[in-house]
C-alpha cells in the first residue's frame, strides 16, 4: 500500500501529537510502504513555519521530508485531476480548495491512501482518517 502524507498530518507530526505519533509509526515502518507528499504541501508546511504554528527550522523540515518521502510535483496529469475533484467535492463541501483537489489527486495518481484529518477529505474512501 502506498501512502500520502498530507499538511495537517505533517503538522501534527511536527508538533509530537498523538495524531503525529501515527505518522511516526508509519515513517518507521517505511519498508512497508512507500510514502508520498505533495509538493504544494511544502508551500503549506513554509507557511506554516513561517507564521510559528511549527517549531522547526525549515532546511531541517524539507530535509527530513526529503529523507524520509517521496516529493511529488505537480504535472499536467495531477492538475486536470485536481479540477475534476475539485469540482466534484464542491458539491459536497462548497468551501473545499484547490490545495485539497492536488492534494488528493496526487495520492489518487500514485495509486495511494492519503493520510488527513481534514474534514473536507475524511468521507473519501482512499483517505484515512489520523484522528481516529
Amino acid at each position: 500500500m502506498n501512502l500520502t502524507i498530507d499538511t495537517y498530518a505533517w503538522i501534527e507530526y511536527f508538533e509530537g501529537s498523538v495524531q503525529g505519533n501515527k505518522i511516526r509509526e508509519i515513517l518507521e515502518n517505511e519498508n512497508e510502504y512507500e510514502v508520498f507528499t505533495p509538493s504544494i504541501v511544502l508551500v503549506e508546511l513554509a507557511d506554516a513555519v513561517v507564521k510559528g504554528k511549527i517549531k522547526i527550522n525549515w532546511d531541517e523540515l524539507v530535509r527530513f521530508v526529503k529523507l524520509n518521502t517521496k516529493i511529488i510535483n505537480i504535472d499536467e496529469i495531477v492538475a486536470k485531476e485536481a479540477g475534476i475533484i475539485k469540482n466534484n467535492l464542491r458539491k459536497k463541501h462548497p468551501d473545499f480548495g484547490l490545495v485539497d483537489a492536488i492534494v488528493l489527486a496526487t495520492a489518487r495518481i500514485n495509486n495511494s491512501r492519503l493520510l488527513t484529518g481534514d474534514n473536507h477529505l475524511l468521507n473519501e474512501d482512499d483517505v484515512i482518517d489520523i484522528k481516529e
